[in-house]
């Protein structure tokens, strides 16, 4: 089942990445597996290595606030890999 997740996730989220790199909202260079892998990893092992790295954070990783705080930074972290930058518009028209 989970190939099966993971081949209907890379479809839609293809799908999503070449339109966005159509309307230059999304470099034109992603590798979609490679940033599928990224996204499954980023949100997998916050989960499945808690117990290793909770000795970093003083609250409770489970906690809403925690949480929150990792699905911001998430966010964050994927957006700003994908995402077509300023300097990069710039740099690409001379």
């Amino acid at each position: 089942m989970l190939p099966q997740f993971l081949e209907l996730t890379q479809a839609n989220l293809g799908e999503i990445i070449h339109e966005g790199i159509e309307k230059g909202v999304f470099r034109a260079d992603l590798d979609i597996r490679q940033v599928l892998l990224s996204i499954h990893s980023l949100c997998l092992v916050y989960f499945t290595r808690r117990e290793l790295v909770q000795h970093m954070w003083s609250r409770d990783m489970m906690s809403e606030d925690m949480l929150e705080s990792r699905l911001q930074h998430v966010i964050d972290f994927v957006f700003n890999g994908i995402l077509t930058h300023r300097e990069d518009c710039v740099n690409d028209s001379n």
